[in-house]
């Protein structure tokens, strides 16, 4: 199965987006009549059989629409300190797209050695991510801001929120962190060199748990993918514990 990027209006007639008509008469070479698959970015999913196909653009029909295609059962935003290595940062975006990550949050901390990173070029590596991947929703790459702006973010008041540090502190495995069903949740991954305590005191002054992904040391790009991974398969896995579901 392909994906293609594109809309469609309330009466069925479907277009695909500038580039995704170049590359499906360029590329992949389809024609009138073939049937394919139109994202519109929002989570929905359109079967569309093709009328037109040209290099500058293509549109068609719209024979069913799938919502939430894709979609995992929850919503996951990370908080992401970029890396020094921006490279590493990429790679982190582009497999928490794969796993069902909704948005990502750059942010600037105390030790973070990296100040800026491309969200154009981020977004980019979404796009295609999750064309790849499948997924209807295309998550959005957010602009960096200072880390003391997002602990108290009025739109996650509600979510289920985590920081994970390796400090030497009380903290709660994420395997085994409560997740309410319904709920969304937000966690926090630090910078080389870890968040501070006084960051870390900040967040917790703001609701937010203190989390491990265990005993290992991992870099930054390794922590986003293992929490994405555990939410994921925490939503796909009832995990009880002691008799209680988690």
């Amino acid at each position: 199965m392909q994906l293609f990027w594109g809309s469609w209006t309330a009466d069925g007639k479907a277009a695909l987006s500038p580039d995704e008509a170049n590359h499906a008469a360029r590329v992949l070479r389809k024609v009138p009549g073939d049937v394919i698959h139109v994202g519109n970015g929002q989570g929905d999913v359109a079967r569309v059989e093709l009328q037109h196909v040209a290099p500058k653009a293509a549109w068609g029909t719209v024979l069913e629409v799938i919502p939430q295609f894709g979609s995992v059962p929850g919503t996951l935003h990370m908080v992401l300190c970029p890396t020094k290595s921006l490279d590493r940062t990429e790679w982190a975006v582009e497999k928490g797209v794969e796993l069902g990550v909704s948005s990502f949050h750059l942010a600037l901390a105390n030790r973070s050695e990296r100040r800026h990173a491309s969200v154009d070029r981020l977004q980019k590596i979404v796009d295609s991510a999750a064309k790849q991947s499948l997924k209807g929703l295309v998550p959005k790459i957010h602009e960096a801001v200072p880390l003391a702006s997002l602990w108290g973010h009025a739109q996650w008041k509600q979510a289920q929120k985590g920081v994970l540090h390796c400090m030497e502190s009380p903290k709660t495995p994420l395997l085994t962190w409560p997740m309410p069903p319904g709920k969304p949740v937000v966690l926090a991954v630090g910078p080389e060199g870890d968040f501070t305590p006084e960051e870390a005191a900040a967040a917790a002054s703001h609701g937010w748990d203190a989390l491990t992904l265990g005993n290992a040391r991992l870099r930054t790009e390794t922590a986003v993918v293992t929490a994405a991974a555990v939410v994921l398969q925490r939503w796909e896995t009832a995990l009880v514990v002691h008799g209680n579901p988690l």
